[in-house]
This record gives C-alpha cells, sequence and structure tokens, in this order.
C-alpha cells in the first residue's frame, strides 16, 4: 500500500493546521491512472514524484491555492511557496524538498537555487511540492515564518510602500530615522530576516536584515553588502 514521505505528511499536516477550512479541491498526493501510466516515480527523469517508488513511498503533494476564508485567491498560496523556496535556498530544510512548482514556474536547487523561474511547467490552481529520499522518515516540521501563530492582520508591516529616497536618505545617514525604514525593517521582520521590534514609525536602517535578506536571494553578488537597491525594493514590497 502507498504511503506519502514523512516530509510530506508533516507539510500537510502543517498547512492544514494553519488554513483549517482551506480549498482542497485540487490537493492530492498519490497518483491517478495518468501519473501510474508513466514510467516509475519522479528521480529517473521519466516518472512522476506521485507514484510510488519500489518502497511504495510518494514523493509530492499537491496543495490548492486557495487557502480559504479571508485570504484573497493566490496570494497567501505564493507567499507561502515563496518562503518555502527561501527556506530551501538557505539549506534549512534538509535537502528534503525536490522541487516547488506554481504560477508556470518551478524553483529548485539544480536549475536555479530555489527562485522560481521559466514556463511551461503549469500548476495554475495548486502548489506542487516533491521531495527527495531525504524526506521518506525525516519528519521534522518545516519553520516558516508563515506558520507563525498571528493572523496578516497583526504582522508588522501595514502594507503601504515605503518611499524609496528616504530609505536610501537613512542608508546614507547611520543616524537618520524615518517612516519609509520603519516599513522596510517591518517587512524584513516579517520574513523572518529581523529580529527587532522596531518602534512605530522611528527605525534606523536595517543593516544586518538587508545584507541576510539579499543574501538568502543569491544577491550579494549584485549589490555591496547591506546596500539596499530599486531592485531590491521592487522583489520586497513588489
Amino acid at each position: 500500500m502507498a504511503k506519502l514521505c514523512a516530509a510530506g505528511v508533516t507539510l500537510r499536516d502543517q498547512v492544514n493546521k494553519k488554513w483549517p477550512n482551506r480549498n482542497k479541491s485540487s490537493d492530492g498526493w498519490v497518483g491517478d491512472a495518468a501519473h501510474a501510466s508513466r514510467d516509475g516515480w519522479g528521480t529517473n527523469g521519466k516518472g512522476s514524484y506521485h507514484n510510488p517508488d519500489p518502497k511504495g513511498i510518494v514523493h509530492a503533494i499537491d496543495l490548492d491555492e486557495s487557502f480559504g476564508p479571508g485570504w484573497k485567491k493566490g496570494t497567501t498560496a505564493k507567499e507561502f511557496a515563496e518562503q518555502l523556496a527561501t527556506y530551501c535556498r538557505e539549506g534549512k530544510d534538509g535537502g528534503r524538498i525536490a522541487h516547488i512548482v506554481y504560477e508556470d514556474q518551478v524553483a529548485s536547487a539544480t536549475a536555479n537555487n530555489w527562485h522560481f523561474r521559466g514556463s511551461g511547467y503549469s500548476h495554475f490552481h495548486h502548489i506542487h511540492i516533491s521531495f527527495t529520499n531525504k524526506a521518506d522518515y525525516d519528519g521534522k516540521k518545516f519553520n516558516l515564518p508563515i506558520f507563525e501563530n498571528k493572523p496578516a492582520s497583526k504582522k508588522l508591516w501595514d502594507g503601504v510602500v515605503p518611499e524609496f529616497n528616504n530609505i536610501m536618505r537613512a542608508m546614507n545617514d547611520e543616524d537618520l530615522k524615518n517612516k519609509a525604514v520603519w516599513r522596510l525593517s517591518c517587512r524584513l521582520a516579517d520574513l523572518g530576516f529581523f529580529n527587532g521590534v522596531p518602534v512605530e514609525y522611528e527605525q534606523g536602517y536595517p543593516w544586518k536584515a538587508v545584507n541576510a535578506w539579499q543574501k538568502s536571494n543569491g544577491w550579494n553578488n549584485i549589490s555591496p553588502e547591506g546596500a539596499y537597491g530599486r531592485t531590491a525594493h521592487r522583489k520586497l514590497f513588489g
């Protein structure tokens, strides 16, 4: 009888606990007849990770993109997928995840250092997550910021995109504190890169947090250490 790998069970349970009322209409794990018709399971390059391997273990889950009432369809799913990719890029998954596919793009260690890229991968209505053999019996939790027990309304960032030039002013003057940098610090804190709780509307430039965030994105060769540019601004605030 087929069984889901331990890491897949853990990650799915964490998602279900965080969003108990989410839509599961496009959820799945063990392959249907279409998957079974392929030759073997995922690691041989031809089959599907949804097919059981010789030990009967399945190495993939699909999670519907609608995470439940109060969450804009696709938005929370995208944040979850991005955080999971960052988690893998930083090596925190222990090598248990093989790749993540969502919105026609894929993130993996081999293709693009866990940045979503490409096209032709489909998966528009759900997130596909595949696992390696290291996930077979390793069911440790995935400590993503999004799993923290607080609703989105209580996140530190207030949703207002800060003025880029004001961030630049603070970066060039270490004593300058302003609302723009406060919002930058809040956004980085929500993503798990800033440990301090900033004073409301008053914060100095968070050098270490910006540097850690950029390194996690593989940008340490693009921007000077700790420096913040327009590309980073667009990436961080959309």
